[in-house]
């Protein structure tokens, strides 16, 4: 059962922005990195990787957050949210910022519009600053 924090932290989100946060925080998403550890010898053979599509890393939440060249302009845009909509200044350290109540919509936000997590490929975007304190 999850600590009792752990669930504030999520208060307010709409549900598909809830899932993605704890996947991300989990590290179990659908993400290329996650998926090639659960692959079968068959796909690897296939040529299944944990490379991302920019081919610099590893295709994590962390990676595709903070450092995919692919993601600059959507990553500017969450992090402008993170810094001035949140207490926590202009940081860019990856725990921080997928543990604070203000900033983790916005993370929701920016992985869904990366289109990466092809489960929420129909999910409508959320306008997370107008769901801020409204009953779900």
């Amino acid at each position: 059962m999850p600590h009792k924090k752990t669930l504030g932290l999520y208060k307010g989100l709409p549900k598909p922005y809830t899932s993605i946060l704890i996947q991300m925080r989990s590290q179990r998403i659908g993400l290329r990195h996650f998926l090639f550890k659960i692959a079968t010898t068959q796909q690897r053979a296939e040529g299944a990787t944990d490379r991302c599509h920019c081919d610099e890393g590893s295709q994590t939440p962390m990676h595709v957050l903070l450092q995919c060249p692919l993601y600059t302009a959507l990553r500017a845009t969450m992090l402008n949210k993170v810094w001035y909509k949140t207490d926590l200044g202009r940081t860019t350290d990856y725990d921080t910022i997928i543990s604070d109540s203000q900033a983790i919509r916005y993370v929701a936000e920016f992985m869904h519009r990366t289109g990466l997590l092809g489960q929420f490929r129909q999910v409508d975007y959320e306008d997370v600053d107008a769901s801020i304190n409204t009953p779900e």
